[in-house]
Formats: C-alpha cells, sequence, structure tokens
C-alpha cells in the first residue's frame, strides 16, 4: 500500500508539472494580447471601427486579441502601466504623457490619415467649433459663454484649443461663463448642436464626421497648426518578438483594406496606414504641449 500511495504521489506530481508547462507555454505563447483604444467617440462606433484590426492582428499573430475602449483618457494609461493593456493606440499627447511617465513603453509605429489632396500625411488639426445656427462667427462673441473641451489628457480637445484660445488673449476662467468637459469628441459636437454650449472643442477628423452626417451644421471659429497624428505602442515588459510582430502587421496594411476601410467608415478617419517615424518626429508637439501647460494645462 505504501509503495501504491508513493506511486500515486509521483503520478500527481508528474501530472502538475505538466499541467504547469502547459500554463506556462500557454501564457507566453497564446494568453490574449489586450488591444486598448481610446474614446475619441461613441464606444460602439470605435468598436465597430476597431474590430475588424483587432481580428487582423488576430489572424496575424496567430495569438488571442482582445479590444477594449477605455472609458477616458487616464485609464488607457493606466492600463499600460499596469500591465492589462499590451497594445494601446495613444493620442498623440497621450502619448507623451505615457512615454515621460514609462520610459520603457516601445513605439510601434503612427497612424496615417489621407490629406485633403489624397497624400498620406501624419498629422490633423483641432478645432474650435459653434452651432451654425447659433449665428457666432468668433471667439469674441464667446464671452460669458459657456464652453466645451473634451478632456484635460486630449491633445486636440483640451491642450490645443487652450493655445488658441490664449493667443487670441482670452483668459478661459474669466472669460466663459462656465467650461465643461464631456469626455468625446462626438458629445461636444452633440452638446454644441443641443444649445447647451455656444462652442467647443474637436478634432478636425470629428468635424468631419458630424458634417458628412447631418451637413453644415458647424461654424470652424478657429483651426490650430498641424499636430502629430496618434501613436501605437507596446507596453513596458511585452516581449520584443511580440512588440516586431505587432510592428510588421501594422506596415503590412495598405490603403483599401477592410482593416482601415472599417475605421473610415465608422469614424470618418481618412486612414491610410502606419509608419514609423523618425526619432524627434513628436518633439515640436512637446514643445507646444509645454507652452499649454505654462499657460494653464494641467497636461498633454
Amino acid at each position: 500500500m505504501k509503495v501504491y500511495g508513493a506511486a500515486l504521489r509521483f503520478i500527481s506530481l508528474l501530472a502538475l508539472t505538466a499541467a504547469l508547462a502547459l500554463t506556462g507555454r500557454l501564457s507566453a505563447q497564446e494568453a490574449a494580447l489586450v488591444f486598448g483604444v481610446y474614446p475619441s467617440n461613441d464606444i460602439g462606433k470605435v468598436s465597430q471601427a476597431f474590430a475588424p484590426l483587432e481580428a487582423y492582428l488576430q489572424a496575424t499573430l496567430k495569438r488571442p486579441v482582445r479590444l477594449i475602449v477605455s472609458k477616458d483618457y487616464d485609464e488607457l494609461l493606466r492600463r499600460l502601466s499596469d500591465g492589462s493593456v499590451d497594445l494601446a493606440w495613444l493620442g498623440s499627447g497621450a502619448y507623451l504623457s505615457a512615454l515621460k511617465a514609462m520610459p520603457a513603453i516601445r513605439y510601434l509605429a503612427t497612424y496615417v490619415e489621407r490629406d485633403a489632396q489624397g497624400r498620406p500625411s501624419a498629422f490633423y488639426r483641432s478645432l474650435i467649433v459653434s452651432a451654425a445656427s447659433s449665428g457666432i462667427t468668433s471667439l469674441s462673441q464667446l464671452k460669458g459663454r459657456h464652453f466645451g473641451f473634451v478632456d484635460k489628457g486630449s491633445t486636440s480637445g483640451y491642450a490645443y484649443p487652450l493655445i488658441m484660445l490664449k493667443d487670441a488673449g482670452i483668459d478661459i476662467d474669466s472669460f466663459f461663463s462656465k467650461q465643461f468637459f464631456l469626455k468625446k469628441h462626438d458629445k461636444v459636437a452633440e452638446a454644441l448642436l443641443a444649445g447647451s454650449i455656444a462652442a467647443g472643442a474637436m478634432s478636425d477628423g470629428t468635424y468631419a464626421t458630424i458634417v458628412a452626417e447631418r451637413g453644415p451644421v458647424l461654424t470652424i471659429l478657429a483651426e490650430s497648426g498641424p499636430i502629430p497624428l496618434d501613436a501605437l505602442v507596446a507596453r513596458p515588459g511585452l516581449s520584443a518578438d511580440t512588440a516586431a510582430a505587432l510592428r510588421s502587421a501594422l506596415l503590412a496594411l495598405k490603403p483599401g483594406d477592410e482593416v482601415l476601410a472599417a475605421i473610415e467608415r465608422h469614424l470618418n478617419w481618412q486612414a491610410m496606414g502606419f509608419a514609423v517615424m523618425q526619432p524627434g518626429f513628436y518633439d515640436g508637439l512637446k514643445a507646444a504641449l509645454s507652452a499649454a501647460a505654462s499657460r494653464g494645462a494641467e497636461g498633454p
């Protein structure tokens, strides 16, 4: 009986060892990669826009990939830091914040769009707009009115509008009667069209979406200079092989692919693909955000 019991214990030990080895292999090779994106728009639209990219990465890497849309910009940065997101699509200002907080993040590529001439461009713009029905056509008409920003973590929805307003001689705390932070670019548009704010900040992509869906219902009051587009990054600690595979998959996408068509279809972003930019590409943005911080912004 003692021999029989010892044999059972030995078999159990072998089974446990095999299970642990299998778990290790699954963790390293088959555990789902979590792909996080920020809530630039309605979460349903964002999810639909990026679902084909999720499926494409899964098929290309031969590994499960799970898409999440964060509640806000801060949540995505927290998840990147704690490792619960492996791949993140970050607005350019959020990328600089992440890089400052987590120098070990790995830059993979920059998102590229089609410009007005149909050429690839790695830049976009920030707009301050009013509802066309309001009759407001200048920033000076906003004194004593309500203004809508997106999020203090938003480049085009806060930092650049703050620069534009300051350059126009506007102190936001004394000029506006109330400021709102509405979390998503499309929520700013909704508030404008509902008349609950007199003007607001948004990306030019959001503006294009609204105009495409509803016609000329918005008036542009101010437009920024070019802003570097979003960066895709891998979390600190993600293996170099996995990061390289992700980069290769992104760079392989071409205009006309369903992955990019879905982004354009659901978000009206003129998606053309991804490119690896030279070091220093985001330095001009860093300087602009530093200027914004000195004028009262709390961060990029």
